[in-house]
């Protein structure tokens, strides 16, 4: 025997020397070791998960039962404060004001249309009157024209008639 084989012993070189059949064997079974592994990883992961979402959802559960105990006692609360505040009194108090002040708000706008109603009316008048003085402006024009016209006439008239008057005498002084 040699060296290696006599340190291990006899049954040594049997374990070296196995079959392949064992050797498959003891792999197939310790792969299904390992897969069985991480099925039983993947259950605990799963619970807890599921523990962690139950906790989740009791504390959400909770939280809303407080909250619909704070919720009735404030409608409660409100309830009694509603009954010992009576409000007709207040509401008597300012209504006075109210109504004085509806009625000046209701005199304004009859006054503001009645404004808007002068506003158009002299807005009409205006336009009336600058077509008048417009008329008056033009007729003040044409009169001034009339008043050229008739000046450049008179002189060419009196011009012309000078002319001819000159023309007759100088010829009657000739002769």
């Amino acid at each position: 025997m040699n060296s290696s084989s006599e340190s291990f012993g006899m049954d040594s070189e049997r374990i070296f020397h196995r079959s392949p059949l064992v050797i498959a064997a003891g792999l197939a079974g310790n792969m299904a070791y390992t897969e069985a592994d991480e099925v039983r990883n993947k259950r605990q992961d799963e619970k807890k998960l599921m523990q962690n979402l139950n906790d989740r959802l009791a504390v959400y559960i909770s939280r809303v039962r407080t909250l619909e105990t704070e919720n009735k006692a404030l409608r409660e609360s409100l309830k009694k404060k509603e009954k010992v505040f009576n409000s007709e009194p207040l509401k008597a108090t300012y209504q006075v004001e109210i109504d004085e002040t509806k009625k000046r708000l209701q005199a304004t706008n009859k006054e503001n249309a009645e404004l808007k109603v002068q506003v158009v009316s002299i807005e009409d008048q205006l336009v009336k009157q600058r077509s008048v003085n417009l008329s008056v402006c033009l007729l003040i024009y044409l009169s001034h024209s009339v008043h050229i016209y008739l000046s450049i006439y008179l002189s060419i008239t009196f011009c012309l008639y000078l002319s001819l008057y000159l023309s007759q005498y100088m010829s009657a002084s000739l002769y």
